[in-house]
């Protein structure tokens, strides 16, 4: 029993003296930081290949479709009403984030959340937001698709690096490089 009663008067002495320090602190016009907030969670970065397709809200003249189409970090997007709407746009990825441009002023910026792409497109003078599902996207793909063909034909293609050919015995690089050749005889 005494040892059980020592026990709770030095639980009672602890207590205490953590609010005596909680009321200094509160008396000096300190107090205890609040724990920190937790990092926010980045945005997955758009994948290498893939395709999106939705609509556009808030057009007066009726909804436009959205086509984006990626392929290794380049993007192609299609913006059409069917009627007389239409514009092309090129453009690259950052992350999660995509900007792309088309003739004049024509615009399109988008975010990737929750496996969407949704932002803002505007072409002349108007602006319109559009949500775009992962889905095919065909014109925009082809598009995409004979844009990186001609990105492939037009690249520099490295050469194929030369083997090391030896070199006789008594060659020097200063002989091959006056002759043009090394002549290979007898006793070398």
């Amino acid at each position: 029993m005494v040892v059980l009663a020592f026990a709770l008067l030095a639980v009672n002495m602890t207590s205490g003296v953590e609010e005596a320090t909680d009321a200094n602190l509160r008396a000096a016009g300190t107090t205890t930081a609040p724990p920190a907030a937790p990092p926010p969670v980045a945005s997955p970065a758009f994948p290498e290949l893939a395709s999106y397709a939705g609509r556009t809200s808030g057009r007066k003249a009726g909804e436009a479709t959205v086509e984006i189409a990626i392929r290794n970090g380049a993007v192609t997007a299609y913006l059409c009403d069917g009627k007389k709407l239409e514009s092309w746009l090129q453009g690259s990825v950052t992350g999660s984030s995509m900007t792309l441009r088309g003739k004049g002023t024509d615009e399109l910026t988008g975010n990737l959340r929750d496996g969407a792409v949704s932002g803002a497109v505007s072409v002349g003078s108007a602006r319109w937001q559009f949500t775009a599902d992962r889905g095919p996207a065909p014109d925009a793909e082809k598009r995409a698709a004979k844009a990186a063909a001609a990105t492939e034909r037009n690249a520099i293609k490295p050469t194929a690096p030369q083997p090391d050919i030896p070199q006789p015995a008594g060659t020097d690089a200063a002989s091959t490089a006056t002759t043009g050749a090394t002549t290979w005889g007898a006793g070398q």
